[in-house]
């Protein structure tokens, strides 16, 4: 099996990369690649990560008050269920936003 004999299993630790580990240049290829690549691609790159970092200046990003309440292992299933069907799927994202300084 091309993705190992766990690939079913959820186990996101299987992500994190080792020490002199190089991810494959085109292993995530949302922009499609070669030749025909979407000519957008900077922008929209540079402008997310502009727009996650303003969002991020103003307000934290928390779990809901009934989720904080749980226990640890709870929360962390709670926050990373997802939904396989022709493309992943996240669950009910219990987080909300925390204005900063308050």
């Amino acid at each position: 099996i091309y993705w190992g004999d766990d690939a079913e299993l959820f186990r996101p630790t299987r992500f994190i990369d080792s020490p002199g580990y190089d991810w494959p240049r085109d292993a995530w290829i949302p922009f499609t690649t070669g030749p025909r690549v979407c000519i957008g691609q900077r922008f929209a790159t540079v402008e997310s990560v502009c727009i996650l970092a303003r969002l991020l200046r103003k307000y934290r990003i928390v779990p809901t008050p009934e989720v904080a309440a749980l226990p640890k292992a709870e929360q962390w299933r709670r926050l990373t269920k997802w939904t396989v069907g022709i493309t992943s799927t996240p669950g009910c994202v219990d987080l909300v936003l925390e204005r900063r300084g308050q």
